[in-house]
Formats: C-alpha cells, structure tokens, sequence
C-alpha cells in the first residue's frame, strides 16, 4: 500500500506557501502503464528534483558553437568532403538535441509520477496510486467527478465539445461508442497516466462517454492505459535547433523592448513546491503615481510569455500598476523550470506575495491565459489568496466548447491543425494562412514547451471554468471577449454556452476579429480594448 504525508506551512515573513512532502514505497495499480515505464521508487525523499542538470546550453550558444565549428570544416576541406562533414555536424547536433530531449521527457513523466498533489484544502493524492487510496481520499477524483457532470450537462443543454475530439477517435483506431470514447477521455482526465481515477469517478465518465456517442452505458469499464504514452511523451518532439535559437533572440529583442522602451521592471520570485523550488519570473510596472485603481494581474498565453504582449501591457500601464507573472514551462522565459509536476501550485502564492500589501486587484488573461487564470480562481476559491475584484478572459479556450481541442492539439493529426495567423478568410490569404498553420504545428504544436507540459503542470479539470469556482467567488466579477473569426475557438458556441452555464458571467464576440490579431492590426485594437476597459472601470461590457 502506497503511503504518503504531507505538511503544509506559512511562512509570515513573505507569505510563501511552503509544501513539504516525505513520500515512500508505493504500489502502482495500473500495471500496463508500469510495465511500459520504469519508475523509480524512494524510501524516502524531502530533496527537491529539478531539471536544471538536464538542460543543455541556450539555444543560441548552442547555434553558435555549430557555425563556428562549419566555419571551421569549411575552410579545410572542399567538394563532396566539405559537404558531407557539414551535413554530419549538423546531423550529430539534432541528434544529441533528441537525446536529451527524450532524456528530459523521461525525467518530467517519472518526476509527474513520483509526486503527490498538496494543494490547500485538498487532501494529497498520488499521481498513480492504488484503488484503495483513490477511494479512501477523494481528491482530484472528486474533481474528475465534477468536470464529467458539467461535460455531461452542457452535452444535454446542446454545447457540443466533441467535435475536434471524435477526429482523434477514428485517427486513433477507436470505435465510435461508448468503449472507444472512454479509451479517449479516460486519457485525458487522467492526465495521460499521471493521475489516478477511482471506480466512482470512472462510473461518472462512463455516462459521459455513453452521451457523446449516443450508445448505452453498458458493464463498468476498466482503466486503461494512455493512448499517446505516460505524460505525452511520445507525442513530443524538439524544434530544430537554427528554429529555438531565433526564437530565444527574438524573446530577448522583446525583454529588450518591454525593459528599456516600456519602462517595466524584473522581479524573481522563488516557490518550493511539492517535489521542486521553481522560480517564477515577473515583469512589473508602477503605474501614475495618482491613480486610484487597483493593481492589474496579467496572465499571458502559450508561447513567448508577458514579453510578447509589449502593447497591451503598455496600454494598462497608463492607468494602474501592472504585474505580468512569466509562467513556468509555457513561456520561453521560463524553459529551464520545465519537470517539476504540479508546477503551477506555486502560482497562488507568487501572486500573493507579489501583490504585498493589495487586497483587490483585477486580473486580464489572453489565450492560454485563461487556464492559468482558471488555476489562480480554484486556489481563490479554496481560500489561498484573496479573490480577484474583476477578471477578463479574452480569447481564451477555458470554457467546455473550445477546451478539448486546444488539449488534444498536442497529439492531433496533421490535418487538425489550426489556421495561422489563427484567421482563415479564404482565398489566397486563406492557402498561405493553413500552409503557415501545418508549419507552426509541426514545430511548435508538439514542442515540450507549449504542450507536453500541460500533461503535468495540471489537470484537464483545471482548464476549464466550472461554474461552481464562479459560485464561491460571488463578489467576483468574470468575462469573456472572442474574435469572431478566432479559428482556435467557436466564438458563438462559447457565447452560447456561457449565457445557458456560466450566466453570472458576461461575454462579447468582437466583429471580425481572429485569435491575437488585435496586437497587430490596427482595425481591432479598439473594438477588442475598448470593452475591456470598460468592463475593468465599471463592470460591464457594454
């Protein structure tokens, strides 16, 4: 039987929640998951694991070694010599760049493995455990619970979430009924292995499973074992290095921009979680010195991290102070804080002890934004930080008709790409616009950065907004802006759906805008930061 402990502990000098967990030998239920991965067991641990001896050089160093190293066989050899030691090199660097990649991969699903959950005012729970536990100690099962009733309740209210899903279904060889779904949910909810799911809650996902493919219940179904492996790793794949090193010097030209030009400042801010010390990179500005409003959370999506939304943060920062939290491995700020599971548990406290002394403060999300925000509200909700005064939501897939294509992206098929630059007005524009989507999705749609993280970071219950998180936060208040023309998201399903589930909540669909689009177009700058203002000032959209 699996035995696990853990104390949690306030430290009043700087209000950091500390998580400390002795963990010793477990027992792992799921023997077709243990047969396929190797896990290592402790008899007992309170070191901290991180993935900082895995990670190699920068990018850009890394880029830098290898010209000057084909500078070098370029002017001693020539003609078919000089060709085929260059392509050699260059082939040798990839290679070595994959065998890390997959070492980390490996470090990142033992470590998500190894690791019990410590959240305030939830019971520890073992990432994979015995039955017996699951049953005996609730936990993320109780969640579980939760996201497959609502599932199943927009399902019958007719906010379809399934429809990207069902193409992962037949791609994957699975039938469409009730077996076959539960194959693919079950995965899902269980964090591609990561997390256990008791008898009661996979009852719970039976229902769901028998309404998306409109057949019977049938017998109590077993758990199984994750279609794209442990933790996802089989469906990740490093960016090629020349791709990683532009990327990290354009992430820098945009520090570079946000720091001297915007006038924000650096803040780090170090967390121990549950099996990690994870530092959390902040960008922040003052504000005037009159204003009464006050202070904005900015909440950036997948990708870059705070530094790439220079404009927006700028625009807030005319009336209010601003905090921009750099997100731990969704933010190329951030890559070497990659591994440690349940990595965003830290965020409730970062945010606490970034706001000091502040009591109310509003909080903006964009994109991936919103399921951090969604994070930050089920901690508020739980007690462990004050609930924002206003949230704004802008374009982001937390809500039930756009979450499970966004999660399922990361294994998806070649032809379930979106569109880039995320709008497809047919024509020719519309052409180069999916031919740049099936680039982004081969290099980035699968890199370990954007997606394999989400399978340890948090749980799929925790990208959506559920309306009971809204029901705790009662003086709180939430909406949700789309681009009419956002190909990640169905702008007037979501609305839809918010009005029937979510109705304490606002939402505006833009006219003609796409997913991000705003930042760059000049035409939709207003009509998208308009309502957003508004909403933040007085309360409302419109």
């Amino acid at each position: 039987m699996a035995g696990q402990s853990s104390k949690l502990r306030k430290n009043s000098s700087d209000a950091e929640l500390i998580a400390h967990v002795v963990q010793r030998r477990r027992s792992i239920s799921l023997q077709d998951i243990a047969a396929r991965q190797k896990i290592r067991k402790s008899s007992s641990s309170s070191m901290f694991y991180t993935p900082i001896h895995f990670h190699p050089p920068s990018a850009p160093v890394q880029f830098l070694l290898a010209t000057l190293a084909s500078i070098g066989i370029a002017r001693r050899l020539r003609g078919w010599m000089r060709v085929l030691s260059l392509g050699g090199l260059w082939a040798a660097v990839e290679a070595l760049r994959l065998l890390w990649f997959r070492r980390l991969i490996t470090f990142v699903s033992n470590a998500a493995l190894r690791t019990p959950l410590a959240r305030q005012g939830v019971k520890p729970l073992g990432r994979i455990t015995s039955e017996s536990q699951l049953d005996e100690i609730g936990g993320y099962s109780l969640a579980q619970m939760s996201l497959c009733q609502h599932l199943l309740a927009a399902l019958r209210k007719g906010h379809r979430f399934d429809g990207h899903a069902r193409a992962h279904l037949l791609r994957n060889g699975l039938p469409d009924n009730t077996q076959g779904w539960f194959a693919l949910l079950h995965t899902i909810l269980s964090n591609n292995g990561t997390l256990g799911m008791s008898s009661i809650a996979r009852m719970e996902l039976q229902k769901l499973c028998a309404a998306c493919s409109n057949c019977q219940i049938g017998k109590p179904l077993e758990s199984v074992s994750p279609l794209w492996g442990l933790a996802g790793q089989n469906c990740a794949w490093p960016r090629p290095l020349f791709l990683d090193a532009a990327l990290d010097s354009f992430r820098k030209v945009q520090e570079l921009d946000l720091f001297a030009l915007r006038g924000y400042k650096q803040r780090r801010i170090f967390v121990k979680i549950v099996n990690a010390e994870v530092e959390y990179l902040l960008w922040t500005h003052s504000g005037p010195r009159e204003s009464s409003h006050p202070p904005l959370l900015f909440m950036h999506g997948v990708g870059s991290g705070a530094a790439m939304y220079g404009p927006v943060l700028s625009h807030f920062a005319k009336s209010r102070s601003v905090i921009a939290v750099e997100v731990p491995g969704v933010s190329k700020a951030q890559e070497k804080e990659v591994g440690p599971a349940a990595i965003l548990d830290g965020l409730a406290s970062v945010v606490t002890i970034a706001l000091g002394s502040h009591k109310v403060y509003d909080v903006v999300s964009h994109s991936g934004g919103g399921w951090w925000t969604s994070v930050l509200l089920r901690a508020a909700a739980r007690g462990q930080l004050e609930a924002p005064r206003r949230v704004v939501m802008m374009q982001s897939p937390c809500v039930v008709p756009a979450f499970l294509g966004i999660y399922l992206q990361g294994q998806g098929h070649y032809l379930e790409r979106f569109p880039v630059p995320y709008v497809d007005r047919g024509g020719m524009k519309g052409a180069l616009c999916r031919f740049a989507g099936l680039l982004v999705f081969a290099l980035f749609g699968k890199d370990i950065w954007n997606i394999h993280l989400m399978f340890t970071c948090f749980a799929a219950d925790e990208l959506v907004v559920l309306p009971e998180t809204l029901h705790q936060l009662a003086d709180t208040s939430v909406c949700f802006i789309f681009g009419e023309e956002d190909c990640f998201i169905d702008a007037h399903a979501c609305t839809a759906y918010i009005h029937d589930m979510l109705p304490r909540a606002q939402a505006l669909v833009v006219p003609g805008a796409g997913h991000g689009t705003f930042m760059k177009v000049a035409s939709e700058w207003a009509p998208t930061m308009a309502p957003v203002d508004r909403f933040l000032y007085e309360g409302i959209l419109q």
